[in-house]
């Protein structure tokens, strides 16, 4: 009995603190994935990834892989534009409101563009 006492107790132990170990990494900034709660106010660049957008790409981030910086929540596609903008965040939001704006209204364009095709064709066909 006191062998599965002991054997319990120390299971309960190592558990405690693998997980405040966890809780370390998470508070050093690591790449592990965000709280969902963070974001009350919504990512920047409507969730875009910053480093696609300024490569020109209307590409949606990932909520895993989240940084914030100077007040906003930016998502990336993937872990590589992650670590890329925390390396250089400057570089990659330089002018990044004008891209998005580019890359944003191209998109309105082609969706009012495909509209007016899809209307066309509606009264074609009658």
């Amino acid at each position: 009995m006191k062998k599965l006492l002991t054997m319990m107790l120390s299971i309960c132990l190592l558990l405690a603190v693998s997980s405040t170990m966890a809780g370390a990494e998470y508070d050093k900034g690591s790449h592990k994935e965000m709280p969902k709660n963070v974001t009350i106010g919504g990512p920047a660049l409507g969730g875009m990834c910053p480093v696609c957008v300024y490569k020109g790409k209307a590409t949606m981030g990932n909520h895993h892989f989240v940084t914030k910086y100077k007040g906003d929540v930016y998502f990336f596609k993937g872990i590589d534009q992650q670590k890329a903008f925390v390396n250089d965040p400057e570089k990659y939001l330089a002018d990044i409101q004008t891209k998005y704006d580019a890359l944003t209204s191209k998109g309105s364009a082609k969706k009012e563009e495909m509209k007016g095709s899809e209307s066309h064709q509606k009264k074609g066909s009658y």
